[in-house]
């Protein structure tokens, strides 16, 4: 096998936890608070895709011929925090919205992790 493939096969597993992660969050939100931890929580849950996508593709940008270096990527990843900064405020001044069930929807990914990490452990060839 391949280094590419065996690559290409871990985003698409991450990519599964990511989902059926954020499925079982937004159940828990919507039977723990109501539509509004679930609406938090489905925010926070795009956001933390969207941020994985994002690492992903700067990641495989990495060392290519029109990569734009370190600057460029430090300079996303500080866009990404402001956009994240600034979709909490609109949400705490704005909405009624839970910001502490988006921010828990944050943690997506890192669950996400955390199952291919067993599946690693648990399947290793």
């Amino acid at each position: 096998m391949s280094i590419a493939n065996d690559h290409a096969r871990l985003t698409r597993r991450l990519q599964r936890f990511l989902l059926c992660v954020a499925a079982l969050g937004l159940i828990a939100a919507q039977i723990y608070g109501g539509w509004r931890c679930s609406a938090g929580f489905l925010l926070g849950a795009i956001a933390s895709w969207w941020n994985f996508r994002n690492l992903h593709n700067i990641v495989n940008a990495l060392g290519t011929a029109n990569s734009t270096g370190g600057l460029g990527a430090a300079a996303w990843i500080l866009f990404r925090f402001i956009v994240l900064v600034l979709g909490a405020f609109v949400m705490l001044r704005f909405t009624q919205i839970s910001v502490y069930a988006a921010f828990t929807g944050l943690f997506v990914s890192v669950g996400a992790v955390i199952l291919e990490a067993i599946f690693e452990l648990t399947y290793e060839r």
